[in-house]
């Protein structure tokens, strides 16, 4: 079913076993298709690195990375990175990360950049879930839960700032 459907998600297989009275956990999907993956009865079909070459133009990623004070105060750094050129198109430290944050992160981003089309690429926190991409003119893609390296390009940034900058405080004290 999964190489017919390779749009399908293992929630959306256990869906459509469950027509045929086959009820199975999405979870035991999961970890079938991860077996037929590594016996290489699966192959595996490019769909997300066919989207990002599709969309490379256009594409965004954003994510939260935490930061610990000297005084015990945890603050959360948003980041909004263009992976094309890899910059760092808008960011902000808050000690609350909200949705309301979020929100007017996104829309200072939405019509501050020149670009007509883009898309938003964030992961499982309740804080980008919950928000409606298309109200600003954009289109939001969450990346498969537990599945960082959909994310790469952000998480590759929050490691560089961690060990080239905020390693270095630590140390010293």
């Amino acid at each position: 079913m999964k190489q017919e459907n390779y749009l399908y998600g293992c929630k959306k297989i256990a869906n459509e076993l469950k027509k045929i009275n086959i009820d199975i956990h999405y979870t035991t999907v999961n970890k079938i298709i991860q077996t037929f993956h590594k016996q290489g009865l699966l192959q595996p079909n490019g769909s997300w690195k066919k989207f990002l070459k599709i969309h490379w133009d256009s594409l965004f990623s954003m994510n939260f990375m935490t930061i610990d004070t000297l005084f015990g105060k945890r603050l959360y750094l948003f980041i909004i990175l263009e992976l094309k050129s890899r910059k760092i198109i808008k960011w902000n430290l808050t000690e609350y990360p909200s949705r309301e944050f979020v929100k007017q992160q996104i829309i200072y981003f939405a019509y501050n950049d020149e670009e007509n089309t883009k898309t938003l690429i964030y992961d499982y926190a309740p804080q980008f879930t919950s928000i409606n991409y298309s109200d600003y003119g954009m289109t939001g893609v969450n990346i498969t839960l537990a599945s960082p390296n959909m994310n790469s390009f952000v998480e590759r940034v929050n490691g560089t700032i961690r060990r080239e900058a905020l390693d270095h405080f630590s140390a010293i004290f």
